[in-house]
């Protein structure tokens, strides 16, 4: 297939990941949220840059990538907007876009001073 179509199938198959995550932690579409996709893939990261109108689009939230899983909070602390802070992980979930294995996390934000969400 043409390669850009395959890049286009792969950031749909990762919008279609990063929603089921926020299906399964029961996040709506309002919910302030920081996604992290913790992933060893060389594709993703680029993929999330190169396809960021379509994935911000469908998305609508802030999206960090890193490599490791165990330092997703750290992640997401560093893509936090001035006047926000990181709130609990609403979701962390294992997934896979074939080759590449990921972890979504998803972390609530909160204005500095807010009440952080449950």
């Amino acid at each position: 297939p043409d390669e850009e179509l395959e890049q286009e199938r792969i950031a749909r198959e990762l919008i279609n990941r990063i929603q089921r995550a926020r299906k399964k932690g029961d996040l709506v579409p309002e919910d302030t949220i920081q996604v992290v996709i913790s992933t060893k893939s060389e594709i993703l990261p680029i993929l999330l840059k190169s396809h960021a109108a379509l994935i911000d689009a469908t998305v609508k939230q802030p999206i960090t990538s890193n490599v490791d899983a165990s330092k997703a909070q750290e992640a997401a602390t560093a893509a936090l907007l001035k006047g926000e802070s990181l709130g609990a992980v609403a979701v962390s979930e294992e997934a896979s876009i074939a080759p590449d294995d990921l972890v979504v996390t998803i972390f609530h934000r909160v204005p500095v001073g807010g009440r952080p969400v449950p």
